[in-house]
Formats: structure tokens, sequence, C-alpha cells
């Protein structure tokens, strides 16, 4: 199995603890959030809906590799978990076959997600800032005529990209091909991935983004409508590429 070309076997290990860490117990705190993160998980993906137990014993034992668990991670170890079973290259495995070694190596990818997270934003988010200045002038560079019209109504990055980068990566549940994209760019790129895919959609809807006539309508597009309008035109783009330079990495 591989995402970007990024071997498991090159991500840590936790296949030898993962029983230890299961036995574990949680804290009260963290049982309670994970049961309510849980339960919301899936919405109204019912199909879905065999894997939870699954999707559980992942965050129990990572929580218990050290991760500090915050409401939305589960999102991120769903689409981790999701991913990895349509990538079993043999079996296609279903959540029955699950055994302990995939359950681990699962935790593995999705441990070095959120410690890649953590180097980016600082404890408490204390870097969240600087990082939209980074942005806020990526995007004066790139596209301009965007950035003009959000100023008129007295937007910036940080206004409007913020949550964005929670969107993405936990705080709701984009499209999935969306996702996926997005973790294996993130796995290769880290930090610049998700500025990479924000400048990617915003040049997708540049012409809807300007033909907007309200602050409100604006905040609304781009920080819930873009995902799903964005998702579609980038499976359309992948369709027909004849490589990855053709609808991805060629954005950076």
């Amino acid at each position: 199995m591989m995402l970007s070309g990024v071997k498991l076997t090159e991500l840590p290990q936790l296949t030898q603890q993962y029983e230890e860490m299961l036995k574990k117990p949680l804290t009260e705190e963290d049982r309670h959030q994970v049961k309510v993160d849980l339960d919301r998980s899936f919405g109204n993906n019912q199909e879905h809906l065999p894997i939870k137990p699954v999707l559980q014993r992942v965050l129990h034992a990572s929580i218990n590799q050290g991760i500090s668990y915050t409401q939305g991670m589960n999102y991120i170890a769903l689409h981790v978990l999701m991913f990895c079973l349509e990538s079993d290259p043999t079996n296609h495995l279903a959540p029955e076959q699950v055994d302990g070694k995939f359950e681990s190596l699962v935790a593995a990818i999705f441990v070095h997600i959120i410690h890649q997270l953590k180097d980016i934003f600082g404890e408490n988010l204390a870097n969240i800032f600087n990082i939209m200045a980074e942005l806020e002038q990526m995007l004066m560079e790139i596209a301009p005529e965007v950035m003009f019209h959000i100023a008129k109504f007295g937007l910036d990055a940080t206004v409007l990209f913020a949550q964005n980068y929670f969107s993405l990566m936990m705080y709701s549940s984009p499209p999935h091909s969306l996702a996926k994209a997005l973790l294996d760019l993130f796995l290769l790129e880290g930090k610049n991935a998700i500025h990479a895919l924000l400048v990617r959609m915003l040049e997708l809807t540049t012409e809807r983004i300007i033909a907007t006539t309200s602050a409100e309508k604006l905040q609304k597009f781009v920080k819930f409508e873009i995902f799903d309008v964005c998702a579609e035109k980038l499976d359309e783009e992948r369709k027909g590429a004849l490589c990855i330079e053709d609808f991805g990495l060629s954005f950076y």
C-alpha cells in the first residue's frame, strides 16, 4: 500500500506496541471526546458504519501513542483508514478482514500527520497568524484580482482561509477525492500542500468569486461551497490527465 508514493514501511511503525496501546485506558475526557466524534463521523454515509469499530481502535491506540486529541481529528483518521482500505493491492480489504497489523499502519500514518500539523501550527495554534500572512503574500502574487475583490468587502486571508486549514484537514469532511488528494500531497509537502490546494481552488473559482456581490455570500462560498465545486472540477481534470503535473503538483 502506498499514498503518494510514500511507502507505509517508511513511516513510524506501531505494530509491536499496538495491542499494548489498545489495552491502556483513555482518560475520561479523551474517551468522551472520541465517543462524541465517532457518533458524528459518518453523517449520512451509513454504508461506512462497519468501519466505526476500526476507527475507534485506531483513535484509542493513537492517543496512547502520545497524540493530544482534539475535536475533529476523527475526520483525518477516517480518511486515512478509508484510503488504506481502498489501496490494499491484493484483497481490497473489507472492515471485517482488518487485523492488528493493518490497523497499526493506519495509526502510524495518522500519528505522522498529526505530528506534522502540530509542528506547523504550534502549541495552541500560535503560528496561525504567521501562516496566514505567508498565504496572503502568496495569493497577492498569484491571484491579485481575487485578493483585491476580497479586500473590497473588508476581508483578508485570515478571515477567509484560517478556517479552511481545518476544514480541509479536520473540522469538516471534504469530498472524498479532494481529501485524498490533500492527504497525498500533505504527506509529501506538509504545509505547502495546504497552501497549494487553496491557491488551486481559488484559480478554479476566480470567475465565481469576482462575481460575488456581498461579504456574506463570499464567506459562505469560500468557507464551505468551494470544496464541492473544486472537487468536481479536479475530478474532471484528473480524467483527462496524462501525468500528475497535468492536475496536481504543477500548481506549486
